[in-house]
């Protein structure tokens, strides 16, 4: 059957559809993007490329908009194989944020069927450092920091409730825990006698723990990352390479 032609008024409807869509996306991007100089031009081009970046701290904004451009990318791949579609780049700056937000930016990335690829150009601290650990394929410049560590929290209220909150929050430590250690060479036990320590490392550290997959400009150039048309996966068998 013939393919069935756009009138003029589609087509003009298609366009401010699309508009909409653009300044919805503008709309949730962190204002530390503005900040540093991207003109307009620059982020939508960037968005078009499947490049977002994370460079403000992890709250209610920074997982909106995260999500909100992870979902609108597996809409528009539905129904493509996973090997042809063209992975997310996730480019990470940041020090860490709110563990709860955090969480949830970890599922999203973790069940994205579009591939995200998580590029740490900076500083992948706190939250932050495991949201780095979950990309599909993890990159990094040669002197990006990490850091993981226990977090930090401020507790108001009864004794018991107080209990309570520390009892969940020992959960939420052994939920990203188990996350980690299946995403790297770590085990669960080294992770837990190190729970008290501030664990900073460099790129190259990180990829000997199994925490990043390639450090740019020394396994993999610009190129490989951001003009990588389509996603190949690994062939071995290792739980890290897809999870």
């Amino acid at each position: 059957m013939a393919k069935k032609e756009s009138t003029p008024k589609e087509v003009e409807k298609e366009e401010v559809k699309e508009e909409q869509q653009q300044e919805v996306m503008l709309d949730a991007m962190p204002a530390s993007t503005f900040s540093y100089g991207l003109g307009e031009l620059m982020i939508m081009e960037d968005l078009e490329n499947r490049i977002f970046y994370l460079d403000d701290e992890i709250d209610a904004d920074t997982f909106r908009s995260v999500t909100m451009f992870i979902v609108k990318k597996n809409i528009e791949d539905a129904g493509l194989p996973i090997e042809d579609r063209v992975p997310i780049k996730l480019v990470i700056n940041c020090y860490g944020g709110d563990v709860f937000n955090g969480l949830g930016l970890v599922d999203v990335i973790r069940n994205s069927d579009t591939p995200v690829f998580t590029v740490v150009a900076g500083y992948a601290c706190s939250m932050a450092f495991y949201i780095a650990a979950v990309g599909h394929m993890r990159f990094a410049m040669p002197n990006s920091i990490f850091l993981n560590h226990d977090g930090s929290t401020y507790i108001g209220n009864s004794s018991s409730k107080f209990r309570d909150e520390v009892k969940f929050f020992d959960k939420i430590d052994e939920r990203l825990d188990k996350m980690l250690a299946s995403r790297s060479k770590l085990t669960h036990k080294q992770l837990q006698d190190d729970k008290r320590v501030e664990q900073y490392m460099f790129a190259d550290e990180a990829k000997e723990l199994g925490i990043i997959d390639y450090i740019i400009g020394e396994d993999i150039g610009f190129d490989g990352i951001f003009a990588m048309p389509e996603f190949d996966e690994c062939e071995c068998d290792c739980e890290s390479c897809r999870s």
